[in-house]
Parts: structure tokens; sequence; C-alpha cells
């Protein structure tokens, strides 16, 4: 762990017969930003270089759906283009704008929060057990919400 807590997961390069091996999931890259969300009363987002990122984000209001008091997730931050896809630059355009545009861009460019696991829970660390275990665990405490 670092000062800030838990390190996101990152892409690693593979190649196609990798996602036969056994004990393999696969995840797709989504060309967003991977961030820690700690969750209490509030929501708090963390990038790789251990900045606080979450003032950039004010559609991000979607604690009510997280169904536990505590508990840190990790995913990427993406931009959808209009068709759906995930959109590098426009993500871009979010990350490299000043914090004071970020009301206008959030209406213009909303983004969405993907979690892809869930670390801890109530105050404990869950990440020895199987991560599939984890996905459940994750999927029954994530409600349903556009923006994640």
């Amino acid at each position: 762990m670092r000062p800030n807590g838990y390190r996101p997961m990152l892409a690693r390069l593979g190649a196609p017969e990798d996602l036969d091996a056994q004990g393999f999931l696969f995840e797709p890259k989504m060309d967003g930003t991977r961030a820690i969300c700690y969750v209490n009363s509030g929501l708090r987002f963390v990038n790789r270089r251990d900045h606080e990122i979450g003032e950039r984000y004010p559609e991000f209001s979607f604690r009510d759906s997280i169904r536990a008091t505590s508990c840190v997730l990790d995913g990427e931050i993406v931009v959808y283009d209009g068709h759906g896809n995930p959109s590098f630059s426009l993500l871009q355009k979010r990350e490299q704008s000043r914090t004071s545009m970020a009301g206008l861009l959030s209406s213009q460019h909303p983004a969405t929060y993907v979690v892809f696991d869930m670390l801890e829970l109530e105050g404990r660390d869950i990440t020895a057990l199987p991560l599939e275990e984890r996905k459940d665990i994750l999927s029954a405490t994530l409600g349903d919400d556009e923006r994640l």
C-alpha cells in the first residue's frame, strides 16, 4: 500500500492465447483513468500517481447506490462518446481542464466509474479472497446508477 492506501491494478500486455489460460479473467481495457475510490460518508478518488481527482467529476454522486458503510473500489473513470465507446480524447478534455470547468464538462461529457474489484469492505481488507468471490461481493454491494 501507499501513503494514500491501495494501488490501482493496471493493465498488462498479454497474448491472445493467455485468455484461454486457466486462472485468468478477461477485463476489457477501457481507455480511461484507473482510480481507487474510497467510500465512507462520501467518495474520494485517487489516481495511480496518488493524486486526489474527485473534484474533476462532480457528476459522481452515486454514494447512495453503494450498499456499504465503507469500502474501497478499484475501477476506471471513462468518458463515452455518442456511440457508447470509451473516448480517451474526451477523457483528456476532462483531465486537463481547470477545476472551475468541471461542472460544465460534466454536463457535456459525463464520466462513468467502471468498477472492476472491491479491495476492502466495512474496514476489512478482502484482497486475500479469490477474485471471483470479491466480484460477487461487489455485485451485491453496488446498486444501479448511470454513472456507476
